[in-house]
């Protein structure tokens, strides 16, 4: 196995290790200051509004120019968008590791480090950005069949140099003093790659450093050497965003459907839920501490499915205090269990909830406000009137007025339809589904890491 590591703390460290023959260079220190938002005029990426949500879909690389993402889709529905379940569980196995890395290193998971492991970090927290700039990366390498840090020459002109740091700063608009990459091929499994990385040393003390920020982007080609291809991203500086939850996703390591959430708050959260299909279901301490942990829960069974196989959930602390996706709008897919190709889901938004005095309110699309006085019926001695419910002038009998004879449907009604349409994110038959989640695609597995630190 080939294996290369390059690192850059104060230093710029190469070792090349094959054949057993090891090669030590150090250059004079290299230290590079620089604002990621001097190349051009985007708006920069809200923390706050893409973090929490764990998606972004309006990316700022779709404003960048042709090449920059317009390789696949990432709209909603499309399975690949920024992040896919295959990047957002490698993010969270990552923050498992940094949180508590002596319990990740404990079955299922079996993670082995080749670093010191430093114990009960805070987590990563998600950039959209990130993700774009790994993804395009992970993509040229897959279209180009080549797997290396530089910018391939046929994408010079996108960044101006091969380097990989040129790549990054274009896509990033927040301000930071560090960034770094990690590459890898050859595995077909979130949990899989991570444990590649931890297994070798270079790769391993960059995911215990003292970024804040990272994105991963994964893609898979059929036709290409390793099949494949993964990059993380990493950034130090920006203001973190305020949010409880970190990240959260579900996957089938422990032989059962299982949802992983983690959060890190000042005080320990009462209540952990996700709801999976309407169904909510209580959450246990997994690893780290109770405000800075993982927490999950299995599901053997999950609830009824849509017709493409898919099952909504989101995560919730302290009974909906705080919320990922964010936006409740939306919620997380089944991706990969029972044939479900989808990742994110428009769920339909909470149903308007009406009141009535002296009868029985309106409910479903006939209540048409949220905490609108509106009437379908009316108690004795009442009469409806205007959705109104009055009293009768000669104390007759009740008002049986018009009675509304719709059904309601709350937040976790219907989701969006589409299918995937993109071959980049592999269905859960082609060796990446988190029913496989240790399989890798090839006996001989690479590794890069690169990190530029000021």
């Amino acid at each position: 196995m080939l294996l290369l590591s390059f690192g850059c703390i104060a230093s710029i460290v190469v070792a090349d290790v094959q054949g057993g023959n090891v090669r030590i260079d150090m250059p004079p220190p290299a230290v590079q200051r620089f604002s990621f938002r001097n190349s051009r005029r985007l708006a920069q990426e809200d923390f706050q509004k893409t973090s929490p949500n764990f998606f972004d879909f309006q990316p700022n690389c779709e404003q960048l120019g042709a090449r920059y993402c317009d390789y696949g889709p990432h709209n909603l529905g499309s399975g690949s968008e920024f992040a896919s379940w295959m990047e957002r569980s490698e993010f969270l196995y990552v923050n498992m590791a940094r949180m508590d890395p002596t319990a990740f290193s404990k079955a299922p998971y079996n993670a082995v480090y080749s670093c010191t492991a430093k114990s009960g970090l805070d987590p990563f927290y998600w950039s959209s950005e990130l993700t774009q700039a790994s993804r395009f990366h992970s993509h040229e390498m897959v279209k180009l069949n080549f797997f290396s840090h530089d910018t391939a020459r046929q994408n010079q002109d996108l960044f101006g140099s091969t380097s990989f740091s040129a790549r990054i700063r274009r896509f990033l608009t927040s301000d930071g003093m560090s960034f770094g990459e990690n590459i890898a091929a050859g595995s077909g499994s979130p949990l899989g790659v991570t444990n590649q990385w931890l297994k070798s040393a270079g790769h391993c003390s960059q995911i215990f450093g003292s970024a804040d920020f990272m994105g991963v982007g994964y893609v898979h080609g059929a036709s290409t050497r390793y099949r494949h291809y993964w990059t993380q991203n990493f950034l130090g500086g920006p203001k973190l965003p305020t949010q409880d939850i970190v990240a959260g996703t579900h996957d089938t390591t422990a032989g059962s459907n299982r949802f992983l959430v983690q959060v890190h708050m000042q005080q320990a959260p009462t209540t952990v839920t996700v709801v999976v299909g309407g169904t909510t279901k209580a959450m246990s301490l997994l690893l780290g501490t109770a405000k800075s942990g993982t927490y999950f829960v299995d599901v053997d069974a999950l609830p009824a499915a849509g017709a493409d196989g898919c099952v909504e959930y989101y995560f919730q602390v302290d009974s909906g205090a705080s919320r990922m996706p964010a936006d409740k709008s939306y919620r997380f897919l089944t991706y990969g269990v029972n044939k479900c190709k989808r990742n994110i889901g428009h769920g339909r938004p909470p149903a308007n909830v009406c009141t009535c005095a002296n009868g029985n309110p309106k409910t479903g699309t006939a209540c048409t406000a949220n905490n609108a006085a509106m009437c379908a019926s009316c108690d004795l001695g009442y009469s409806l009137s205007a959705d109104q419910c009055k009293a009768n002038s000669g104390g007759g009998g009740g008002g049986g007025g018009d009675i509304d004879n719709g059904s309601e449907k709350g937040e976790d009604g219907d989701i969006d339809s589409g299918g995937r349409g993109h071959t980049d994110i592999p269905a859960a038959n082609e060796g990446s589904s988190p029913t496989d989640p240790t399989s890798l695609a090839l006996t001989l597995t690479l590794t890069l890491a690169l990190a530029l630190t000021s």
